[in-house]
This record gives C-alpha cells, structure tokens and sequence, in this order.
C-alpha cells in the first residue's frame, strides 16, 4: 500500500485510512479510489480485505473492468470462485 512507503508504516493504519475514506465519500465510491484502493490491497496480498473493503462498493457499471479484475482475482485466492464467477455475470 502506497501509505507504508510514506507516512503510514503499518497495515493496520493503512487499512484504517481506506475504511475512513470510505465512510466520508458517501454512497457512490469514487472509480479511481476503489482502483487504487483494491490495486494496492492486491499487490500486498491483503485479500480478505480486498474484498472486505471493495465489493460493497462495487457497481461494474460505474468502477469497470479494473475493480472488477481485482475482486475477481482476490476471491480466486480465496477460493471464493463462485463469487468471482458472479462478478463475471
């Protein structure tokens, strides 16, 4: 996650940061924040929280084929296929 290379040297606080920006933006999550948001997750491997963070958000029509790619890729890692099958859908 970018913010452990910065000011943020922790996870935890790194994850902190996304859940509250979650409950600021409002209702429709900005396409460009959940990418980066679930971009960085993956790269880390923090996939429970990929997923977590990410699918409640999700609207395929508003955040793409780049969100989707990366939910779908973090619920194979979590042997969740019949959910990334429905992303698919």
């Amino acid at each position: 996650m970018p913010e452990l290379t910065g000011h943020t040297r922790t996870p935890r606080r790194a994850l902190a940061y996304y859940r509250e920006s979650l409950a600021r933006v409002g209702e429709t999550v900005p396409a460009e924040f959940l990418q980066q948001m679930s971009g960085d997750l993956g790269i880390h491997g923090r996939f429970t929280e990929l997923v977590e963070l990410t699918e409640p958000h999700f609207t395929p029509e508003v955040h793409g084929l780049q969100v989707g790619n990366n939910l779908i890729k973090a619920n194979i890692e979590l042997g969740h296929l019949r959910r990334a099958r429905q992303i698919l859908n």
